[in-house]
């Protein structure tokens, strides 16, 4: 199944095109604590397990409840900078009786796109369509929104660099299950200009081919009619799905946001290693459902689409991983 790329119509993206890599301390996590400690750009650059480099990432977002504003210091983000990538600052917004440390850290994450030094490229918000918590919130979530474009407004300072990852977006699951359709979508959007970028989490595992039936249903416009106004792309795990899953979304889709660098198995990682080999080996036409075949015919190897031993040496890669 091949699922179309939805190209920007008229506002440029916030999230860049490329791979987008998720970091996540862990829930409840101090600043000062040995999760966070392991996401500093140095620790990521010089890490022997899943070496970040390989993957030709475009950037990353650190995300850890409200912590991220403050964590992503200048110093921080420069550093991310030389390493070739982008920064975009994530929140895990709190449940609904604590809408207002939310709006607080939201309005801390402009702060921190506007410095004038090194700022990071957007807000990306994670919580109230998420996970059930939200549901039928509405007020709260309205409140929430209301008190940060009423203290941006007072203080002069726009922003329309606001994406947000949704869980699960659509009314219903392909086989017709609801979702969640009492999270405050409308609510929430208010903080999002139109022609902007919706990631709904789109989880491949573990049956085979299930993360572009997701994707592909989540840009089903009449299962949610209020997300015609924004670019649908895929926010997908980086575990427990295999290798031909994985290159489904990664070979057809231009901007793919990942989760998570700590969490990522050796399927995901090499997954994002073919990504990055099919760009350096066919850039700029890689993307495709068939973008695969086409290299394994060029190179006169049988086009069935999997990355075995002999494509991975085209391609300059190891052998895949056991059980990919």
């Amino acid at each position: 199944m091949t699922v179309a790329i939805q190209t920007p119509a008229f506002r440029p993206s916030v999230l860049a095109p490329g791979i987008w890599l998720y970091l996540w301390p862990g829930q409840g996590k101090l600043l000062s604590g040995q999760s966070w400690k392991r996401l500093e750009p140095k620790a990521l650059r010089d890490t022997v397990h899943n070496p970040i480099g390989e993957l030709k990432l475009t950037g990353v977002i650190p995300q850890g409840d409200l912590n991220a504003p403050a964590w992503c210091t200048p110093e921080r983000v420069n550093e991310f900078n030389e390493m070739g990538l982008q920064v975009a600052v994530g929140l895990g917004i709190l449940r609904p009786p604590f809408w207002r440390k939310s709006a607080k850290a939201i309005i801390s994450a402009v702060e921190v796109c506007q410095r004038a030094s090194f700022p990071a490229v957007g807000v990306s918000i994670d919580g109230p369509c998420g996970e059930g918590f939200w549901d039928g919130h509405h007020d709260e979530c309205g409140e929430m929104v209301t008190e940060v474009l009423a203290t941006l407004a007072v203080r002069n300072t726009p922003f329309d660099r606001f994406t947000a990852t949704t869980w699960w977006a659509p009314l219903s699951t392909p086989r017709g299950h609801n979702t969640h359709p009492q999270a405050p979508y409308e609510q929430l959007a208010r903080l999002l200009t139109d022609e902007a970028d919706l990631y709904p989490m789109v989880y491949g595992a573990p049956e085979e081919g299930l993360t572009l039936q997701m994707l592909q249903w989540a840009r089903d416009r009449s299962q949610y009619p209020s997300f015609s106004r924004y670019r649908v792309r895929p926010t997908v795990q980086a575990y427990h799905r295999t290798l031909k899953d994985h290159l489904g979304v990664l070979m057809t889709e231009e901007t793919v946001v990942v989760w998570d660098y700590n969490e990522m198995d050796t399927i995901g990682h090499y997954a994002l290693r073919v990504r990055a080999a099919m760009e350096r080996v066919s850039n700029p036409h890689f993307l495709g459902g068939d973008a695969i075949e086409r290299f394994q015919k060029r190179k006169g190897l049988k086009p069935d689409g999997i990355v075995g031993p002999l494509t991975a040496r085209a391609l300059g890669l190891p052998p895949p991983p056991t059980g990919s």
